[in-house]
């Protein structure tokens, strides 16, 4: 098996699941209205593996069999940027509106299997290598995953096991079975799981302390697992190509997992009752540089989209000569030149780990991510103060195929366009700004990596302060005085 294709992976989600959307439950989420677009979406990333013109930069041929090269651990720095290059075809294909395509969590699992030194450490041997395996399985059947990272957010100010003042809600181990162990609680920001084969699940969300080790499990199981519920957020999907052109085809759903004494079969479960590990796995894994190098990638397509989007109102309302529309759009191109110059800076200064996978350099994929955060926000900023109130004074397709379609052609039209290409043009700037599907989508980039305000506090604590301190003592001690010669005055 390799190399699955759209009409496979939509087959494969028709499997019983437990999904929770508005209070009822999912028959078929392929055939749900709020999940249906994004899951054909997905889909149609899959196909374009099997299409000649991008086979090569979305896949890799190994031992008689093309597999997905977000699956393949890059041996050297030309592959990592291979690697990127795929990326870039599955962001452009979705407009960078997809942060949980597939490609994501196969680089997660990638960098998480390849680093079987760390996962053996005292008595997870056994597990590491479950981790193994189950990255070749996953890679074999070409599988979408989806994972949760965080734990409960009842009291921030308490430790994992204290949420809930006295009642236990965050996932942990209850018991244990020749099969395996039960697990029981839940987990939050499953990101895409209602459309994902299987759902992995690792480390507290918080760091836990001693006595926690119960909290202490990272598994992985499939979707439709008995015992596992999804309960979905709002629908922010909107009918209408031409109404809704993104909140139409890219709402990927957020859920929360519930598990109710859930059994996980031991070949199943890579780190147990080892808080260390629970503590360490993203830096070990050199987890935010591998998958950064995905989320930089899509984040520039998407804010080119939005750079195109503002382009276009600009020269709608004839503005595109002004000085201060200009400017906006030159910090815009700013931003991107930013992102990209920290994307490319940590693929030429890429190390192999010590797991021997080819890893782009940490400060400038951290940098880029928190840059490039920034750099989106910003940028919509820009669209919705330049869109103005153009945003809600717009008409719908209805209108403009109804009997006013010639007055809206005449009184709608812009400096360079008419009514109707306006109208469209207008319409992509509410979905990016007005609407559930866009504000979304501003939160989802903020939070992606965690709290902005601890990681720009980390970078803080990582920096050399020791240049610092030499560089202060050199201003402090002052240059020569008059009555000193200067160093090779004559």
């Amino acid at each position: 098996m390799s190399l699955t294709t759209g009409a496979e992976y939509l087959q494969r989600l028709q499997d019983g699941r437990r999904v929770w959307l508005e209070g009822e439950t999912v028959a078929d989420v392929t055939a749900h209205e709020g999940l249906r677009a994004s899951a054909r979406e997905i889909a149609a990333l899959y196909d374009l593996q099997h299409d000649p013109l991008h086979r090569d930069a979305l896949t890799v041929e190994q031992h008689g069999e093309r597999h997905g090269r977000a699956y393949m651990k890059p041996g050297s720095a030309g592959q990592l940027v291979a690697r990127r290059e795929g990326f870039e075809v599955w962001a452009r294909a979705s407009l960078g509106m997809l942060g949980r395509s597939p490609d994501y969590m196969a680089t997660c699992l990638t960098a998480f299997a390849a680093n079987q030194t760390f996962f053996s450490a005292r008595e997870n041997k056994g597990f590491a290598e479950n981790l193994a395996r189950y990255h070749e399985d996953a890679r074999r059947r070409d599988l979408c995953l989806s994972h949760t990272f965080a734990g409960p957010r009842t009291d921030k100010s308490k430790t994992v096991s204290g949420q809930g003042a006295g009642l236990a809600t965050a996932l942990r181990i209850v018991g244990e079975t020749d099969s395996g162990p039960v697990v029981r609680g839940m987990r939050s920001l499953a990101t895409l799981a209602p459309l994902s084969d299987e759902l992995l699940v690792f480390g507290a969300g918080r760091p836990l302390q001693a006595g926690e080790e119960d909290h202490s499990i990272s598994f992985a199981i499939p979707v439709h697992t008995p015992g596992l519920q999804l309960i979905c957020r709002e629908p922010f999907t909107r009918q209408g190509r031409v109404d809704h052109p993104l909140a139409s085809r890219f709402d990927e759903m957020d859920c929360v997992a519930v598990f109710e004494d859930l059994v996980v079969p031991w070949e199943r479960v890579f780190v147990y009752r080892d808080i260390e590990l629970d503590r360490n796995f993203k830096v070990a894994t050199h987890f935010n540089e591998h998958v950064g190098q995905q989320v930089l990638a899509r984040r520039v397509v998407k804010t080119e989209l939005v750079l195109a989007t503002v382009s276009a109102v600009v020269e709608s309302t004839g503005l595109s000569k002004a000085d201060e529309p200009r400017r906006r759009l030159g910090e815009i191109v700013t931003g991107l030149d930013l992102t990209r110059a920290c994307l490319r800076a940590a693929e030429a200064d890429a190390f192999p780990a010590d797991s021997g996978m080819w890893t782009p350099a940490t400060q400038p994929m951290l940098a880029g991510l928190r840059v490039s955060k920034d750099v989106y926000a910003a940028a919509i900023g820009t669209l919705r103060d330049l869109s103005a109130s153009g945003l809600f004074m717009t008409p719908t397709s209805a209108d403009l195929e109804g009997p006013l379609a010639e007055v809206i052609s005449q009184y709608y039209r812009g400096a360079t366009a008419d009514g109707k290409e306006r109208t469209r043009v207008y319409r992509l700037a509410w979905d990016l700004v007005g609407e559930a599907f866009g504000s979304r989508q501003l939160l989802f980039e903020k939070y992606f990596l965690g709290d902005p305000a601890r990681s720009y506090a980390a970078a803080w604590d990582r920096y050399d302060k020791g240049r610092l301190g030499a560089l202060l003592e050199d201003a402090l001690a002052g240059g020569p005085t008059a009555d000193e010669p200067t160093r090779g005055r004559s």
